[in-house]
């Protein structure tokens, strides 16, 4: 059981690594873009793990037969949305409530990550 569990999360930190790799591509460049329009804060960077670890813990509870079809298309799912939350955040610019924004938009993303897990049935191989 726990060599089972210790082979999932090296397997999850290993799609986390390119996870990390696809999303921060479009997002850099949207931060880059934008980084007249919009201050960050440090904080934000955890766009880039919560909706992934949320997402992974679901699939630690319960894969229910979903095979890496099911992680490829969720995944990719998920790496559109995050640099769609900078976007966001910098149409939004800097207005007073910006720090607000950035926390449901995290929220957003970790729920979106949540959907996907449940609602995605499983793919063929």
């Amino acid at each position: 059981m726990i060599v089972h569990l210790l082979g999932a999360l090296v397997g999850l930190a290993c799609f986390w690594g390119v996870f990390l790799f696809i999303t921060s591509l479009p997002s850099v460049l949207v931060i880059f873009l934008g980084r007249h329009r919009a201050q960050w804060r440090l904080w934000e960077l955890s766009a880039f793990v919560l909706p992934y670890w949320t997402w992974a813990v679901c699939n630690l509870i319960d894969c229910s037969g979903k095979s890496l079809s099911n992680v490829a298309a969720e995944l990719a799912w998920l790496a559109i949305a995050v640099p769609a939350a900078a976007i966001i955040r910098i149409a939004v610019g800097p207005r007073k409530w910006r720090w607000h924004l950035s926390a449901v938009l995290i929220g957003a993303l970790c729920c979106l990550a949540i959907c996907l897990w449940a609602f995605v049935p499983p793919l063929p191989e």
